[in-house]
């Protein structure tokens, strides 16, 4: 869009009418505004416009919403939206602009920073603890064992604290069905 410009919203009070005018797409054979099919416009046409006024009923004091569609024949080829915000009384106009400019900018958030140093090589908690691992092992099958010191190793090499516990499969079975579990990984089989 060309005009009234092409950054939407615009804030608008200065005429009581506003023309919206554009470059169609090429092979444009008809465009419509708001659901309305504009009547001067005709196939190779440069230009669209559309006037927009309190009197014709397509203007009011405050947000004004112009959906334009280009088709070709029955075929959509592009929308566009253009936001107005209009009112004669440019104390009135300050006001909708301040407000949509508190609506619609984005509240950054700052992310809590930790009081800490932190080692870059080490894995942290949410809060700044070092990441530590709670690891269950049935104490009945002896392969349990070499694997859970694999797993004991590889975490701790990522800095990361592991607890083994070795326990038998029926202590197991109760801390699993428990509703506050104090461990993070079980390493457990059954043999059939």
């Amino acid at each position: 869009m060309s005009r009234p410009g092409n950054v939407s919203p615009l804030f608008l009070g200065a005429s009581e009418l506003i023309e919206i005018q554009g470059t169609p797409p090429a092979g444009t054979t008809k465009v419509v505004v708001n659901d309305y099919a504009l009547q001067g416009f005709r196939t190779g046409n440069k230009l669209f416009s559309y006037k927009a006024h309190k009197d014709y009923k397509n203007l009011v004091d405050g947000e004004n919403i112009y959906k334009i569609q280009f088709f070709a024949s029955q075929k959509l080829l592009s929308e566009e939206k253009l936001t107005v915000f209009y009112n004669a009384n440019p104390t009135i106009l300050a006001t909708l602009k301040a407000d949509w400019i508190q609506k619609n900018t984005p509240v950054v958030e700052e992310k809590p920073v930790l009081a800490i140093n932190t080692d870059p090589k080490k894995l942290y908690d949410k809060n700044g603890k070092l990441l530590e691992f709670t690891l269950l092992v049935q104490s009945e099958v002896p392969i349990f064992r070499e694997i859970a010191t694999k797993i004991q190793e590889k975490l701790e090499s990522l800095s990361v604290g592991v607890q083994v516990q070795y326990l038998p499969l029926s202590d197991i079975q109760k801390m699993v069905t428990e509703q506050n579990p104090n461990y993070d990984i079980v390493l457990a089989g059954v043999n059939l």
